[in-house]
């Protein structure tokens, strides 16, 4: 932004005419500084996430970890017996470490495998529902209201079950 470049900004970009000259200066310095502020807010947010990262190594190669990386779960035990498994080493490189701890995980070093997947890899492959959720809330609220309960009609927007509508119609004649 601060050399001119709109790239990341198609919207600004289109606007501007692909010219980015043309968008004036307090433009770009508001930009400017609402990205600083959002950099500063992330940095602050996410602090921790390098000690996290740096923590949990082990789970992205089990081969090459030290045994005092798996010492505050109690599975050291389980961490020499992965790195003494040759065949394990071999899938291990072939297919990846998630398809590692799904599969040979388990039977290898069951502590291990239930730390990595539930505390590491499932976690951010289940973003999937919290964004459906969001997604049917935003289109629930966008339409025109006449109340601000929600509710029902977002349970009914994130189910999977459909309404019998015949029995219900029929329960509520009198």
């Amino acid at each position: 932004m601060e050399r001119g470049e709109l790239q990341q900004f198609p919207l600004l970009l289109k606007q501007s005419r692909n010219n980015p000259e043309t968008v004036p200066v307090s433009v770009r310095r508001g930009f400017i500084r609402h990205m600083n502020a959002l950099q500063k807010e992330m940095k602050s947010r996410f602090a921790d996430i390098d000690e996290y990262v740096s923590k949990e190594l082990w789970v992205l190669d089990p081969f090459i970890a030290k045994v005092e990386d798996v010492e505050y779960l109690d599975c050291e035990d389980e961490l020499t017996d992965i790195q003494a498994d040759s065949l394990s080493k071999k899938y291990f490189q072939e297919k990846g470490f998630k398809k590692f701890w799904i599969v040979k995980g388990p039977s290898l070093a069951p502590k291990l495998t239930l730390h990595a997947t539930t505390r590491i890899i499932l976690p951010f492959s289940t973003t999937y529902l919290s964004e459906t959720a969001f997604s049917a809330l935003v289109a629930i609220k966008t339409k025109a209201r006449n109340t601000l309960d929600v509710h029902n009609d977002f349970r009914l927007a994130v189910t999977h079950i459909t309404p019998d509508i015949p029995s219900l119609a029929a329960g509520m004649q009198v």
